[in-house]
């Protein structure tokens, strides 16, 4: 293929010099292939020529670019060709370099015995055309023998270095086999092995080739703790005080590259490395070229070996893929070193895992259980600090829940920590593990936690979730305050250790749980007593807003309260409990429910509606005014769909404050409760106000229809006295009759005139009572009530006295205070023995007020006075003493005089007497004074004499 280029340059081009020589990069020469010279000198076409730096060749082979000389003669850096040119004549010249991408393969001299440079515009695109075919065509080739060297020699060399290494039986022999056939393979000026030294985060030459491999001294014995050498590390305790040493801080990309299980080539014209990390490694090496791999068992790094050159050299894909795998075998048999100690510290770390568990299985104290276990882990790892964190949800980060110090000099961390980024949060779901930071200084995991464990003097430590995959439940950090590298025994013994401490905190977050959830059930069923057991609205709900202010822990509880119907709402002050003024409600402002964001929002919420203050409208904050105001939840008080809501609860908080599930439970819980419990106490009170209205209405009517009945009785019965047969004087018959027509005609008037009184009550008390304020003479009120109740005084025979008599008008509803005192009345009859005392007492006590007091010799139990002073009792479906004569009807008198504006008690005197005392308000409009006695008016006392 090379002669027929040779040939077509002939024919097509002018040139009486063609020299084609192919590049080989190890000993950096370009070998002549042929070509066309004017002489008979053919042997200057074969011939090898070394490139120096600076000649003409050289700096074609390094650019990959052609150079035109117009006369060869005279350029004295042509090297080689300036003597081939003056021998042959040869001026006018060009260098073609022989490219295949950016592989130069070799070059073209083409040159003539003319001065100039021998190429047109037109020439050099041939020619560039032709020797690109040739170069491309040239790759192929040298990938095919590549190909088929790298099949054969160096697997070829590996193999026979795999059969050496059975025979061999020292494991130290046989990494010096290694070395010393990997020196002889890759023929470099020197091979060595390292050895990492994780504690002192050092590279230890041990074994060397030519002439240098030494063997170690016994190690001091208190360096042989299993716990802190790693597999192959022995040899490197026991030989450090002697041997050439790499610093792991010079060399940081060096290392990284190693730790990837990455091939490490430098050279002049090709490195694996920045030139800013590559220089130092190349001074302590003393060397301008290197080949290195690193020496790597189950992810962790023991060591690596390396070729060096003094000078500088082009590592092939040969030598690196050799020496992997020579890196290889060595990581094959490295373990074999430390075996015994790897045992020994295996069951010892077996033996801190099982000591751990049984802890947890023997200990009830997880915070005691913690400190065994931190005191263990951090002697057997030297570490300084121990911490534990748990994940909150809703701040997003982690909280330290433990942390143990080596000593009482460290600070302690104070927590929580920066939520993580991202990324790291993604690196902590995905990684198998436990995830190793070794400087914190140059690592870029975990930044978010840089400051605050800086600041604590922590430089290295190592990160195990408690579960796989699983950061939220928890996370145990080993630290260091220096930085340290961590193997994969480290590793794997934290991970250990970290999922028997997700047991202790699963165990104490169940517990947590547990205590909670009974904490919340009791204070749940304590609230629902409370508003179960609550016999009135207010009382009810006020209770209510306290309970679930504690329950919820939160600076403020209000109740918003409606009928249905109503279209404005104005929150009552006593539903508003809240424990700062930072946390207020203005009670003043009237909402407006349909045009209230967030009362709509809530309505059309069927769960708890919780909002930011940022999403409140300016008319909510309006009402909602207290300015640290951040987070809020809201619950309708519904109890059925087909019921309107009554209202809502409202909780506010910080904005910092995020709402648990148990919580929300919480006040779903007592809103519901309490909604069902405020519509039965509503209910209620409203049938139970029904009720009384219809029992006073009802007694009212009653007593009214038998005053009428009485009234009319006794008009029909004038009526009679007054008819035709009523008179048996015949001597005045005329004069008679025209005086019982005038009789009858005044006894029609007055029956008229009753039932004109009635119509009102029967217009306008048709289902409830109505107040109609007139004025009457207290004599007037006193006389008429005795008139109507003298029957059952004659009956009874009882005496009657009515005592400081006043000359006062009373104001107020005149015909129901009749009604009333004509009760109290009829009722001490009945219960006064025969022949006994009724007295009537009067007197004010003051501008406004008069007390009536009625007193009698009669007997009432003492369960009727009890209900009359205190109420009906709490149960309703209790029997009692108001519920039937003689209480019924005098519970409703009590209350229509409450009505009414005044007072009416019942007592039991100590001298057996009972005791009626009732308050009328005095009409001071009449110009009547206390004291005033009766002048013109006949007294009540005379009236009374006269009546009985």
């Amino acid at each position: 293929m090379i002669q027929a280029v040779i040939q077509y340059l002939q024919d097509e081009f002018d040139y009486s010099f063609i020299w084609l020589g192919l590049y080989h990069s190890k000993a950096h020469t370009l070998v002549g292939q042929g070509g066309v010279v004017p002489t008979s000198e053919r042997t200057i076409l074969t011939q090898k020529l070394t490139l120096e730096p600076g000649e003409l060749l050289e700096q074609v082979v390094v650019q990959k670019r052609l150079i035109g000389v117009p006369d060869l003669q005279d350029v004295p850096q042509a090297g080689r060709l300036h003597a081939i040119a003056r021998k042959l004549n040869i001026q006018g010249t060009i260098i073609f370099p022989i490219r295949h991408c950016e592989d130069c393969l070799g070059v073209a001299v083409l040159g003539s015995s003319r001065w100039g440079i021998p190429a047109h515009a037109d020439d050099k695109a041939r020619l560039s055309m032709i020797l690109g075919e040739l170069g491309t065509a040239l790759h192929h080739l040298q990938i095919e023998r590549q190909q088929q060297q790298r099949s054969e020699q160096p697997i070829n060399t590996l193999l026979s270095v795999l059969s050496e290494l059975h025979q061999i039986e020292a494991v130290e022999e046989r990494l010096a086999l290694l070395v010393r056939e990997s020196h002889q393979f890759l023929l470099g000026d020197r091979t060595h092995l390292y050895w990492f030294s994780p504690e002192q985060r050092t590279f230890w030459r041990w074994i060397g080739q030519p002439g240098d491999r030494r063997q170690p001294e016994p190690a001091p014995e208190e360096d042989r703790s299993p716990q802190s050498v790693a597999p192959g590390m022995a040899a490197i305790r026991q030989s450090q005080a002697i041997l050439p040493s790499i610093s792991m801080d010079a060399i940081g990309g060096f290392y990284s590259h190693l730790l990837s299980d990455d091939v490490v080539s430098i050279s002049e014209a090709d490195s694996s490395l920045k030139a800013n990390t590559a220089q130092p490694l190349m001074d302590q090496m003393g060397a301008k070229s290197l080949l290195a791999v690193p020496i790597m068992v189950q992810g962790e790094l023991l060591g690596f070996l390396a070729v060096t050159e003094k000078q500088p050299r082009l590592w092939s894909s040969d030598d690196k893929q050799y020496l992997q795998g020579a890196g290889k075998l060595a990581a094959l048999v490295a373990p074999l070193l430390d075996l015994e100690q790897s045992i020994a510290s295996i069951r010892q770390d077996q033996e801190l895992a099982a000591g751990i568990c049984q802890a947890i299985c023997h200990q009830e104290d997880w915070h005691q259980v913690l400190g065994q276990c931190a005191s263990q882990v951090q002697q057997r790892f030297g570490a300084d600090r121990f911490l534990v964190l748990t994940y909150s949800e809703h701040r997003e980060n982690f909280e330290i829940a433990y942390q143990n110090t080596a000593s009482s000099q460290y600070r302690v961390i104070k927590g929580p920590l920066s939520p993580l980024s991202d990324l790291d949060w993604s690196l902590l779901e995905r990684t198998q593990g436990a995830i190793a930071i070794e400087d914190l200084d140059h690592d870029l995991k975990f930044m978010d936690w840089r400051t605050t464990l800086v600041s604590s003097g922590i430089r290295s430590f190592l990160v195990c979730p408690v579960t796989l995959n699983k950061p939220s439940n928890g996370l145990v950090i080993i630290a260091h305050h220096a930085p340290h590298h961590w193997v994969n025994q480290d590793k794997s013994l934290g991970q250990t250790i970290s999922q028997q401490v997700g047991v202790i905190l699963r165990q104490w977050h169940l517990n947590d749980e547990v205590k909670k959830r009974q904490s919340i059930h009791q204070a749940i069923h304590r609230s629902l007593s409370v508003i179960q057991k609550a016999h009135h609205l207010g009382e009810m709900e006020t209770d209510s807003m306290r309970r679930m202010m504690d329950l919820m822990d939160v600076p403020l509880v209000a109740l918003v309260p409606w009928m249905p119907g109503q279209t404005t709402v104005q929150i009552p002050p006593h539903l508003v409990i809240t424990n700062s003024t930072e946390f207020a409600i203005n009670t003043e402002v009237t909402i407006a429910i349909a045009s209230d964001a967030l009362m709509q929002w809530a309505l059309q919420s069927e769960e708890v509606l919780s909002l930011s203050i940022e999403q409140l409208t300016p008319e909510t904050r309006q009402w909602l005014t207290g300015r640290r105001i951040g987070q809020i939840l809201v619950e309708v008080l519904r109890t059925d769909p087909d019921h309107a809501p009554l209202g809502l609860v409202l909780v506010a908080d910080v904005a910092e404050r995020f709402w648990s599930n148990y919580q929300l439970e919480v006040l779903e819980v007592i809103g519901r409760q309490l909604a069902w419990s405020r519509r039965y106490l509503m209910l209620t009170e409203k049938l139970m106000q029904q009720q009384a209205e219809l029992k006073q209405l009802n007694w009212y009517k009653h007593r009214s229809l038998e005053k009428l009945c009485l009234l009319l009785t006794n008009d029909v019965k004038r009526l009679n006295a007054s008819g035709p047969g009523g008179s048996s004087s015949s001597g005045g018959s005329t004069r008679n009759g025209d005086v019982s027509g005038m009789r009858v005609q005044q006894v029609i008037r007055q029956m008229s005139q009753r039932l004109v009184n009635i119509h009102p009550m029967l217009k306008h008390e048709q289902w409830q009572l109505a107040q109609n304020k007139t004025s009457v003479a207290l004599i007037s009120l006193l006389k008429r009530v005795l008139t109507r109740v003298d029957p059952l005084i004659r009956q009874r025979q009882l005496w009657t006295k009515v005592h400081n008599e006043l000359n006062l008008n009373v104001m107020g509803d005149i015909a129901k205070t009749e009604l009333v005192i004509y009760e109290l009345l009829a009722a001490a009859c009945r219960r006064s023995p025969k022949q006994g005392n009724l007295d009537i007492w009067s007197r004010s006590i003051d501008f406004d007020w008069l007390e009536l007091s009625i007193t009698d010799h009669g007997k009432v139990s003492p369960q009727l006075l009890s209900e009359l002073q205190q109420g009906s009792p709490f149960d309703w479906l209790a029997q009692s003493w108001l519920e039937s004569s003689p209480g019924l009807e005098l519970a409703i008198c009590q209350s229509i005089v409450q009505q009414i504006g005044g007072k009416l008690n019942f007592y039991a005197l100590e001298d057996g007497r009972m005791l009626s005392q009732m308050t009328l308000r005095i009409d001071n409009r009449s110009g009547s004074s206390e004291g005033d006695l009766p002048s013109s008016t006949q007294s009540l006392q005379d009236s009374v004499s006269q009546l009985f």
